[in-house]
């Protein structure tokens, strides 16, 4: 065919006169990666800047299909099923593998992961793409525990399947082709794939073993037990193993520091405890706050009091496995009538008919013990009319808190299904003269789902944790390092943006290697990253990764010149940030580096070269400020982070801090990094010392007079 044309997406061949991809219906125009011109399919050189097109433009589409990713490969496969189907009909070995890949798929998916593919009699499971959560290592193992024991149910339904499994859990860094999940074809590309392949012939029969970053991403969610390291094919050095012996009880992250900079908001929950007691009024307190800001923490040192002077019970709410809705507050019945996850349902039924019966009068024992066994999935019986359901959840509310002040602990919330929040709310309202304590843990994404959350209530108090200021943030960073490690205390403060979890972990990471030098973020920060990140559109995703790029502070200007496209680039922004639109140029700071490194990293990296290059041919026309993602990605709602502010005076002259991590040594000036006029007015920017999150609009430092 002459003058044919490839399609960038699906790799059909198309005619040259064609627009669209007669097969896909992918455009074939080619956008210019510099100026932003769409240009004829045909066109070698961009007609307005004159860029060749066949580098800068032909797979900018891919690109920005594809995204590096931290992923949890699941890799089961069948031990000994190919002997065993040895000159068997296909149509008999196609029956004994059905309920397998059925039974696979269903736990795969009902925990959140994807089915990437089936080869032969080996299923792949994905935890992380195309959607990031930060608990996608517990996740993967979870589902690879409950997909063995799903194979010994089958077995024990139909003998003659005698399907036998072994499964490997690996964590790892992947590139994921977003545009492929649609299409059915495999999604991500990278050595944990191989290695999840590996690992799972290592694995005993009927076992689920883990790679070392997945077992210590998961030790406290499940039992283990380390086996010898094994050598595999393709591999130099043996790989650590252990396998899963099962879940464990949810255990809470021992403390590594003193509780720092939180007087304020423990003394706050302190006085309305004092108040429920004194009042014998029941009062709602939720405490909001971005992941590992230290919602937990702060309850947990409240917590010794509690139990002192009252009763506490506690439950969290799961983003998968709820079978009733109920279930944060079917655990502090769990808690109070002494029933354990691996009772029998006679025994757990016994327990908490014992326990209510030891509260209410015998007119009403029966059914609100009915009831509640009903939230606990203790009984098959039909759920009642809801008001029912809620009067007998407040008459036992109601007795509890009637003979102690109780403390009810209610963790993220922002996963709760809509009928707790209506529980709690209800009980609030409903409640008088009891001492209860209803204390509700979210990040603000709850009020994405439930703006009114609280509205209306009188005894309703909302506690905001913002992020630790430079003073406690160094506090912390100095108790947690030590010795050769005290000297990077400076560069974690700057990478943890005020975040005690970021903190942590950076200081950990640190303080391990001695010498400071991370090849990558620690994997629980990336996980709450680019969990953050994935939750929101496409477009804005990838603005800021192109931002990450330029630096810690970027102008609008040159984000528009290296993304080659204004187009929707004003509203973009404006939702990521929550400003006004403004034609003025805008620059943009973060108090902290964490987001940008993980921002860059999550990006194909042909792309991010392509970028540097685009940001480097223009640098004469564009002032090369430093900026990065919002810290409303690790902190919470991108929305409300910041505000329209005016230009102030700067008064003095900060030290323009490390703006990567790991920290790297200073490089010596060369000739060629000689400041520019742009980036000496760049250094007299007040916003290039400025922490707060905000805009401010200033005429374009890099536009020519």
């Amino acid at each position: 065919m002459t003058g044919a044309l490839t399609c960038p997406a699906c790799s059909a061949t198309n005619d040259a006169e064609l627009r669209f991809c007669t097969s896909c219906g992918t455009s074939l125009a080619q956008t210019c990666g510099v100026c932003g011109t769409v240009n004829a399919p045909t066109a070698r050189f961009c007609g307005a800047c004159g860029t060749p097109l066949e580098a800068s433009s032909g797979t900018s589409r891919i690109d920005q299909a594809e995204e590096r990713k931290v992923v949890s490969v699941l890799f089961a496969d069948l031990a000994g099923f190919t002997e065993r189907s040895d000159g068997t009909d296909p149509e008999d070995v196609k029956a004994r593998l059905r309920p397998y890949f059925v039974r696979a798929r269903e736990e795969i998916e009902s925990l959140g992961g994807t089915l990437e593919k089936f080869i032969g009699d080996a299923v792949v499971g994905l935890f992380g793409a195309p959607t990031s959560r930060e608990d996608d290592p517990v996740r993967a193992v979870q589902a690879a525990w409950q997909t063995a024991r799903a194979i010994d149910e089958l077995n024990e339904e139909d003998p003659a399947l005698e399907l036998a499994v072994r499964i490997a859990v690996v964590t790892g860094e992947v590139l994921v082709d977003l545009d492929s999940i649609d299409r059915g074809h495999g999604i991500a590309t990278g050595d944990v794939m191989n290695t999840a392949s590996r690992l799972q012939h290592e694995a005993p029969v009927g076992s689920v073993v883990v790679g070392e970053r997945t077992y210590r991403s998961t030790a406290q969610s499940f039992e283990y037990q380390p086996l010898d390291p094994v050598s595999v094919r393709g591999k130099l050095t043996p790989i650590p193993i252990w396998r899963v012996l099962g879940p464990r009880s949810e255990q809470e992250r021992a403390p590594l520091a003193p509780l720092i900079g939180r007087a304020r908001e423990m003394d706050l929950l302190g006085t309305v405890w004092d108040k429920v007691r004194a009042d014998r009024r029941t009062q709602l307190v939720t405490v909001f706050g971005p992941p590992g800001i230290g919602k937990s923490r702060l309850v947990r040192e409240l917590q010794p009091r509690l139990e002192r002077e009252g009763l506490y019970l506690k439950g969290r709410c799961r983003p998968y496995g709820e079978s009733t809705g109920y279930g944060a507050f079917g655990q502090q019945v769990s808690q109070l009538a002494g029933i354990f996850e691996t009772d029998p349902t006679n025994v757990a039924r016994a327990k908490l008919r014992d326990r209510v019966s030891s509260l209410l009068p015998s007119s009403e024992a029966d059914e609100v013990g009915a009831h509640l066994a009903i939230l606990l999935g203790l009984s098959s019986e039909g759920a009642p009319d809801k008001q029912l359901l809620f009067f007998s959840v407040r008459r036992f509310v109601e007795a509890v808190a009637g003979a102690q002040p109780t403390a009810f602990v209610f963790e993220d919330i922002h996963w709760a299904e809509p009928a707790l929040l209506e529980l709690l709310q209800s009980l609030v309202s409903r409640l008088t003269d009891v001492p209860a304590y209803l204390i509700t843990l979210a990040r603000g994404d709850l009020l994405d789902t439930h703006p009114t959350w609280g509205g209306g209530l009188a005894r309703y108090t909302a506690v905001h944790l913002e992020p630790l200021g430079d003073v406690d943030a160094r506090e912390l960073a100095t108790f947690l390092l030590s010795g050769e490690a005290s000297g990077y205390a400076d560069r974690v403060v700057h990478a943890g943006g005020g975040n005690p979890l970021f903190l942590e972990e950076l200081a950990t990471s640190v303080a391990e290697r001695t010498a400071g030098l991370v090849a990558a973020l620690p994997t629980t920060i990336q996980a709450i990253i680019s969990a953050r990140l994935d939750a929101m559109p496409r477009p804005q995703r990838q603005v800021l990764q192109d931002a990450a790029v330029i630096g810690r502070i970027f102008w609008r200007g040159p984000l528009a010149a290296l993304r080659g496209d204004e187009a929707d680039l004003d509203g973009t922004l404006d939702e990521l940030d929550g400003a006004t639109s403004s034609a003025a140029n805008r620059s943009r700071a973060s108090p902290g580096i964490a987001s940008s490194s993980s921002s860059t990293s999550s990006r194909a990296r042909s792309r991010t070269a392509r970028c540097h290059g685009a940001r480097g041919a223009s640098a004469t026309l564009r002032s090369p400020h430093t900026s990065s993602v919002p810290p409303a990605i690790a902190s919470g709602s991108p929305r409300r982070s910041s505000r329209i502010t005016s230009a102030r005076p700067a008064t003095t002259r900060r030290p323009r801090p490390t703006s990567s991590w790991p920290p790297t040594s200073h490089r010596a000036r060369g000739p060629s990094s000689r400041r520019s006029p742009c980036s000496a007015r760049r250094s007299r920017s007040p916003n290039a010392s400025r922490t707060a999150t905000s805009w401010s609009r200033r005429a374009s430092p890099g536009r020519r007079r």
